[in-house]
């Protein structure tokens, strides 16, 4: 992920500030499965993801939002899918050792949580201007299709690219794997560190960490540098508190200086 993208945080200021809602869809959508009013929860954790996805106030007009000019559309999730995404998300934080509620908080900033959400980068001063399929962020972890070819399992093209990025079964664990990562390479950076120049609460590698993901290690660093503090940084620590409320678990951001 780059800065230059519309990404995550991005996506929901825009819907936020008033677009208008339409039926508009770049792409088919997988199949959204059975109604909900069929399925119940599986667990406490698919509950709440329902419910995190559900309340956001431009779902109340419709079950979708979008904003065309910009290639972005994000959708109410059905009970069915938040199962899938609780089993896929408690596997993959596990597997690469993230706390849960801060795995669910950097992709609830992502896409609130929705497998279909799709953003094209498209319009004038965006990244993908030409309109190139490999330019689009798509599914729950608003994955960029460009940087998966070859990277990714079986990603060859942009068909391929496509349908794992929609697939929370293996977006999940692949985006879990790039958040430990940049993780990693968090506390790294900050044990050699010496300056005064950067917030303090980036200091806390979690929230460098998401920072990385979303204006990449080069960018991160020189926002690091400048001493100012990443509203997507903001919001996934909001996100992480109301998930770490909800489940009845310790926040990792408890002690974040304010």
């Amino acid at each position: 992920m780059t800065g230059s993208d519309l990404l995550g945080i991005a996506i929901i200021a825009i819907l936020a500030i008033g677009a208008v809602a339409s039926k508009w869809v770049p792409r088919p959508a997988p199949p959204t499965g059975v109604p909900t009013d069929a399925v119940a929860p599986s667990d406490k954790l698919a509950s709440v993801i329902f419910t995190y996805n559900a309340t956001k106030p431009y779902f109340a007009i419709s079950d979708s939002w979008s904003v065309p000019a910009k290639g972005v559309i994000i959708h109410k999730i059905t009970q069915a899918q938040a199962n899938e995404i609780s089993t896929a998300v408690q596997a993959a934080a596990t597997k690469y050792g993230l706390p849960l509620t801060y795995a669910l908080a950097c992709l609830a900033v992502e896409s609130v949580l929705d497998p279909n959400c799709v953003n094209g980068n498209l319009g004038p001063g965006e990244s993908n201007t030409a309109n190139d399929p490999l330019g689009y962020d798509d599914g729950i972890a608003q994955l960029k299709l460009r940087y998966l070819v070859g990277a990714a399992p079986g990603v060859t093209d942009s068909a391929s690219a496509y349908l794992f990025a929609k697939d929370v079964n293996r977006a999940a664990p692949y985006f879990c794997s790039l958040m430990a990562g940049h993780f990693a390479a968090a506390k790294e950076i900050l044990a050699k560190d010496t300056s005064s120049a950067p917030d303090v609460r980036l200091r806390n590698p979690w929230v460098y960490a998401t920072g990385s993901y979303n204006f990449g290690e080069t960018g991160m660093a020189k926002v690091f540098a400048s001493g100012e503090y990443p509203s997507h940084c903001t919001s996934v620590v909001s996100d992480e508190q109301y998930f770490a409320a909800k489940l009845g678990l310790p926040s990792i951001f408890a002690d974040l200086p304010k």
